[in-house]
């Protein structure tokens, strides 16, 4: 698409998409089965922030042999869970690395496909308002959540200035 548009003189403007990173879980249910995540899910259900990082990073370490399926879910709640224990302990720079590991092993995973369309408006010349980067701008600590959100993926109307700014400019 954004060939032909170039090869037709068509103007185009992408855009990046932000996520709710901070306040939306992955969807699915909870991987309690595996014993790792259990230990840790009970430690963060107890406000144990501290002894739930620890363990929820232990949990992420996972056999090679592991089935790709578990091992895309362990690493969504994991890292998700992991993200939102240090955020509670206020390490917000290590949870925003957190929140963006569970966004990789999430579907769709939306810091690949917006690397993908900053790539490519780059490689095609394409103007580009990269709304992922203005919503992490506007966040405390990077940590894109509500109230900037509805949702894992709508946008508050209270941020249509913020979009429409970004993609003015």
């Amino acid at each position: 698409m954004a060939r032909a548009a170039k090869e037709r003189k068509v103007p185009l403007l992408v855009c990046t998409l932000p996520w709710n990173m901070r306040d939306m879980p992955p969807r699915g249910s909870l991987p309690l089965e595996d014993p790792a995540f259990f230990r840790a899910w009970r430690h963060f259900e107890l406000r144990e922030y501290g002894k739930a990082a620890a363990d929820f990073r232990v949990g992420l370490a996972f056999d090679p042999g592991i089935d790709a399926f578990v091992r895309r879910r362990l690493e969504a709640f994991g890292h998700y869970y992991l993200a939102r224990s240090l955020d509670s302990l206020g390490i917000l720079s290590a949870a925003r690395n957190h929140y963006q590991a569970s966004l990789e092993a999430q579907v769709p995973p939306m810091p690949r496909l917006n690397r993908v369309i900053r790539r490519v408006c780059g490689e095609e010349g394409l103007a580009l308002a990269d709304l992922e980067r203005a919503f992490a701008d506007a966040s405390p600590g990077g940590l894109v959540g509500f109230p900037l959100f509805e949702d894992d993926m709508h946008w508050d109307r209270a941020a249509d200035p913020l979009v429409a700014a970004v993609i003015v400019e």
